[in-house]
């Protein structure tokens, strides 16, 4: 079985973000990807990841959701992980920018799992992200269809300041 751990930042903290995208991009990604910023440059992918908050005037909230799969011991290659992370972010509106790495772990549970770093605010008009149960459950049926895998979806909010 998969987790899929769903963790809705509820600040503002732009180091906590900044942090998170240099996490995800570092030297220790096996694979990488995004969707409406340039993935390649952390410092791009902070700064165009702001302008939606910016715009819509919602730098108050400037809320980022992160969506951890870890993926049970029957994915155990590198390449097909970074295919079903890659396919679980297509899944995500065009209209939330977002980007996504994969990870091998270094403890014993799941050696693989993969992250997606979403935009919570649209930047088509502003709306937020749906991280509702029903939102996140139809999410995880995706990837269960994607991996084959059953999974659980864990909710988690963070709120740092």
């Amino acid at each position: 079985m998969d987790n899929v751990m769903i963790k809705k930042a509820m600040s503002g903290d732009s180091e906590h973000v900044e942090n998170l995208v240099r996490y995800m991009l570092d030297d220790r990604k096996l694979d990488y990807g995004g969707n409406g910023v340039n993935y390649t440059d952390p410092d791009a992918v902070i700064e165009q990841m702001h302008y939606p908050a910016q715009y819509f005037d919602k730098e108050h909230c400037y809320p980022m959701t992160q969506i951890i799969i870890s993926f049970d011991n029957s994915v155990n290659e590198p390449e097909t992980a970074a295919s079903y992370i890659k396919q679980a972010a297509e899944q995500l509106p065009d209209e939330y920018q977002s980007i996504y790495c994969l990870h091998q772990a270094d403890h014993e549970c799941s050696s693989l799992h993969g992250h997606i770093l979403v935009n919570s605010i649209s930047t088509k008009d502003g709306r937020q992200f749906d991280t509702s149960r029903k939102a996140m459950a139809d999410f995880g049926e995706k990837l269960s269809e994607i991996t084959g895998n059953d999974n659980q979806v864990i909710f988690k909010r963070t709120s740092r300041k």
